[in-house]
């Protein structure tokens, strides 16, 4: 490797750090050229760029310029000696951490030697150095250096993969909010029009019905059911779309007295179909009180639309799963309906995903997104365990959102949380 003056380094040298390639710089400093000319063949196998200055003052400017791995430094210099250029050479930004080898054949008192540690250097050699030991010192310096130089760009790196992951963060949040923003508004923009097309079309209906021929029949009711349809389908979407958008503040919420008003308002659905729901001992979490009744209306609205011959028998729990990741609650939500076939475990999730012709089984095919929506924001996850003709049990998860959550009475067990990510 070819030696470097302080001329051809000033030329060759610019403000980027660490050399490039996870070269290390060594840089030494002898007011006697027959010396820098010594320690540089010494040096020369180890394959590394080697800078010389002939005076403390040609160091400093050297070192405002590049990093080194090591700086071997004379100590009796002329205008300025080696304890001042350590001195400074320490007090500068680049050399704050650079190691210092003093190297002399006069300073050998004990004082000096002292002078030397406490400003900073990391060893001490005297005249006439051991070409092996020099080597081996040096050689380990170069070691630090590429190591630290390596972490150094790694951490760019992991620096530079977490700020792009954060942008890209940022950019999907807005983006999701434009998008349930667009999906509120343009929902909401439809109900107006759908309004007028439903009066006329019942206006049609009412007015002409049994006065025209039997297909003119038949199409004004293809109209009234399209027309009903679609303004389910509009409320849906607004339900789906707030949210996102309408989430309220998480309270501490009783999920027992929310499973009474659910009850309540599914009790002409529970009568007509005769179901019996049973609820175990269920927990206060925090959450937002709304979307858990939201939640839970909408499995148990689907326990009992989509029942077999027999009357829906549901039964309601949870328990505690401290080993989670997060920990939190998991409920469980379980009946002797229809079931389905497991290979529609995830799509049942999907926005308007139906496994059903509707004309079996009424609806948009939103409920469910709903609900993975809702669990989502509460740091959990959602899924179901089905056979067709067995009857479907949905498990959800919620997130602890404070410390020393209350247990419930005669609780099961603390299960294991699954993860979102085992659910997708």
């Amino acid at each position: 490797m070819s030696v470097t003056s302080h001329n051809e380094a000033h030329a060759r040298t610019d403000d980027s750090g660490p050399a490039a390639g996870g070269l290390a710089p060594i840089l030494i400093v002898d007011d006697t050229q027959e010396n820098l000319t010594l320690f540089a063949s010494m040096l020369k196998n180890l394959q590394q760029p080697i800078f010389t200055a002939a005076s403390g003052a040609e160091a400093l400017v050297i070192c405002e310029q590049q990093d080194f791995a090591v700086i071997l430094l004379d100590v009796q210099m002329p205008d300025m000696d080696g304890f001042e250029v350590a001195e400074r050479v320490r007090a500068s930004r680049r050399g704050a951490s650079t190691p210092i080898v003093f190297v002399t054949a006069l300073e050998t008192d004990i004082s000096s030697v002292k002078r030397g540690y406490a400003l900073g250097a990391i060893d001490y050699m005297f005249k006439p150095v051991v070409r092996e030991i020099l080597r081996a010192k040096v050689a380990a310096f170069i070691e630090l250096f590429q190591q630290k130089d390596a972490l150094q760009r790694a951490l760019a790196r992991a620096q530079e993969a977490e700020s792009k992951l954060t942008r890209q963060a940022v950019d999907l949040r807005r983006s999701n909010e434009e998008l349930e923003q667009f999906a509120y508004v343009a929902s909401h923009d439809l109900k107006e029009p759908l309004r007028m097309v439903t009066s006329y079309v019942q206006l049609l209906s009412r007015r002409y019905k049994g006065k025209l021929d039997k297909d003119a029949d038949e199409f004004i009711g293809f109209a009234v059911e399209g027309v009903d349809r679609m303004r389910a389908l509009i409320d849906d979407l607004l339900k789906y779309s707030r949210v996102g958008t309408r989430r309220e503040p998480f309270t501490l919420t009783d999920c027992g007295a929310t499973l009474d008003v659910v009850r309540s308002n599914l009790e002409v659905a529970i009568a007509e179909s005769g179901a019996r729901i049973d609820v175990g001992p269920l927990p206060i979490i925090m959450a937002d009180g709304r979307q858990l009744e939201q939640l839970f209306q909408n499995l148990l609205a689907n326990a009992i639309k989509f029942r077999g011959e027999r009357a829906p028998e549901i039964q309601v729990s949870a328990q505690r799963c401290n080993d989670g990741h997060p920990p939190g609650w998991q409920f469980t939500v379980r009946d002797n309906g229809i079931g389905l076939d497991p290979r529609f475990a995830e799509k049942i999730f999907l926005i308007f995903q139906r496994l059903h012709q509707r004309g079996e089984y009424p609806g948009t095919g939103i409920g469910l997104a709903v609900c993975k929506k809702i669990v989502a924001g509460h740091g959990g996850a959602i899924w179901v365990e089905s056979q067709p003709g067995a009857g479907a049990t949905f498990h959800f998860t919620v997130a602890d959102h404070i410390d020393n959550q209350p247990t419930i009475p005669g609780g099961d067990e603390a299960a294991e949380c699954p993860t979102s990510q085992e659910t997708e």
